[in-house]
């Protein structure tokens, strides 16, 4: 079993929950965050954000590669000459 990893265009606050929808059917996902201080008048607060917004990270056999498209808010495959791109 041999698995490519590939990059997912989604929409835009998707990237988490996309990555666990595909991680409870059998996916290996990636989606990297960051820890950020985030201020406001009143306040500061620490939050995880995400360090590639649209984009979630998912590892895929040759034969499963056209189920993630299939979930709700995944627009694509991140393609180079008209092919999916591996990573």
């Amino acid at each position: 079993m041999r698995l490519s990893w590939h990059a997912l265009y989604v929409l835009t606050n998707s990237e988490r929950k996309i990555s666990k929808a595909l991680s409870e059917r059998g996916f290996e996902t990636c989606v990297p965050t960051q820890r950020v201080l985030r201020q406001w008048k009143d306040r500061k607060k620490m939050l995880e954000v995400v360090l590639f917004t649209n984009y979630v990270f998912v590892a895929t056999e040759p034969a499963r590669v056209l189920e993630p498209l299939q979930l709700p808010n995944v627009l694509g495959y991140v393609k180079f000459g008209g092919r999916i791109a591996c990573l």
